[in-house]
């Protein structure tokens, strides 16, 4: 398989207290969603934009199946955000980017992180905010 272009899904982070805001129209998050359903290769993404009011911007998302809970993870510059758990728990994952409601406006947000005895997240998985735009 050959190198995805995410499409128009936009990654920013922040440091101090790690988070990520994942944004894009409902089809983008959708295929995003699709992508990390998928066993395939990573996603290079447009960086061609200003993080404010975050830190910084991913120019990559790598996914890794393996077992065990969903752990999303940034690399030590920010540059990667990996996905990295068992197929069922990346799946759970996948279907909060494609799960939203019809009627929901632009601006809506849906919140995935981790709390005790999550049923499909690790403890260290950095918080995600998916925003529809």
């Amino acid at each position: 398989m050959g190198l995805k272009q995410g499409g128009g899904v936009r990654i920013r982070g922040a440091v101090r207290e790690p988070f990520l805001d994942i944004a894009g129209t409902r089809a983008e998050l959708e295929d995003f969603g699709r992508h990390l359903s998928a066993d395939g290769d990573g996603l290079d993404l447009d960086v061609d934009y200003d993080p404010a009011p975050y830190d910084h911007v991913v120019a990559r998302v790598e996914l890794t199946v393996t077992s065990g809970p969903a752990l999303v993870s940034v690399s030590p510059d920010h540059r990667v955000v990996h996905f990295t758990g068992g197929r069922a728990a990346l799946d759970d994952v996948a279907s909060a980017f494609v799960d939203f409601p019809a009627d929901v406006p632009v601006g809506y947000t849906v919140h995935v992180e981790y709390y005790p005895d999550h049923y499909f997240l690790h403890p260290d998985a950095v918080p995600i905010v998916i925003q529809l735009s």
